[in-house]
Parts: structure tokens; sequence; C-alpha cells
């Protein structure tokens, strides 16, 4: 999460929303934090889902 959200943070659209006047706290919350987090929620869900389906062929050997 850290990488991305470096990567993110170092975008035009984040460069522009400073620029703007926004806090950082905002700029970083409701911009940079929502985009970076998209990897990671990804990956989770893939996780997610071989956990279930694990469990699944799990109850149905036994």
């Amino acid at each position: 999460v850290r990488a991305s959200m470096l990567e993110v943070l170092r975008q035009d659209y984040i460069i522009l929303a400073r620029s703007k006047g926004l806090k950082e706290r905002v700029v970083i919350y409701r911009h940079a934090l929502k985009n970076a987090l998209i990897p990671a929620v990804t990956v989770t869900g893939i996780f997610f889902a071989f956990l279930l389906g694990g469990a699944l062929i799990t109850e149905f050997v036994f």
C-alpha cells in the first residue's frame, strides 16, 4: 500500500488538488487513498475467493 500511495501522490490530479488549496488531509483521504487502495482490495478479494473455494472443497470432501 505504501508504494502505491507514493505513486498516487505524484500524479497530476493530486498536485492540482493541492494547488487549489485543499487541505492535505482531504487530498490524502478523498483523492489519494481511494486510488492507492485499489490493488490491495483486488488482492484481498482474490485471497478471500481462494479461501471460500478451499472451504467448499474441504466441506465437500469431509
